[in-house]
């Protein structure tokens, strides 16, 4: 074993080497650690571990070709790739690699979980060309799902999708789904109750498993009470009908 070490003005230059090879050298203000790193009795990894006070990327950690990770001066950490230089600086930020690479995004109480998306501060970005984009959105007690399509090249803003929500949950429990394949209309449901509304009627449609409309066929009492349910509905002038699962 040999240490060469030089003190300057900037930090330190030198090495330390191990059966002649270089196993920690220092440079610039900076680190790196070459072979297996152990801490105690365990062993961290292979590889190269580097530490830089530079501009992005700050650090990484990389096997003997590639880079498993990428922190970025921004504090965005990239899994296999560097973060897009993009996003925002309120944010910060995991993404993972792949054209239409996922991210999960932390900012102001909010939790994004992202495909093929970043946000630049002002609007949702796509990451890479050819796929649509999505994210939920989580803040409070409330979630919302949305996805995005059209003019999907890199670094382009979504033509559709990025408006009202495809799904939400809100901090009653209730969940809308907007646009629905099989109808034009709004779907919501809350407590067990899915509400169907249009522009000129307003549609019930009450969601219950076998048992709790009449026991799977053994309970007529139960039957009939959901059966006057339905009846008052209509009579109120709406329409109504059970879905049993």
């Amino acid at each position: 074993m040999s240490v060469s070490l030089s003190a300057h003005n900037d930090g330190i230059t030198g090495s330390l080497q191990v059966n002649g090879l270089d196993q920690i050298t220092f440079a610039n203000n900076s680190a790196s650690i070459s072979g297996n790193l152990t801490v105690g009795s365990n062993l961290v990894g292979g590889g190269i571990i580097n530490a830089l006070s530079s501009p992005s990327p700050i650090g990484n950690v990389s096997p003997n070709s590639g880079s498993f990770t990428n922190l970025t001066a921004s504090g965005n950490l990239g899994l296999g790739v560097t973060p897009n230089a993009g996003w925002t600086v309120n944010d910060r930020v995991i993404q993972g690699p792949g054209t239409g690479g996922s991210s999960v995004a932390l900012a102001n109480g909010n939790l994004y979980t992202m495909s093929n998306l970043y946000y630049d501060g002002t609007s949702f970005r796509y990451l890479g060309s050819g796929l649509n984009g999505s994210y939920m959105s989580q803040y409070l007690n409330s979630f919302s799902w949305y996805l995005a399509s059209g003019n999907n090249t890199a670094g382009s803003i979504p033509s559709t999708g990025l408006g009202a929500p495809a799904m939400a949950l809100d901090t009653h429990a209730t969940l809308s789904l907007a646009n629905p394949a099989s109808s034009g209309s709004n779907y919501a449901v809350c407590s067990g109750c899915k509400v169907i509304s249009s522009s000129s009627t307003t549609d019930l449609v009450e969601v219950k498993s076998g048992w709790t409309y009449d026991k799977f066929g053994a309970d007529p009492r139960a039957r009939s009470i959901n059966l006057a349910k339905k009846e008052a509905c209509i009579s109120a002038g709406y329409k109504f009908e059970f879905w049993i699962f």
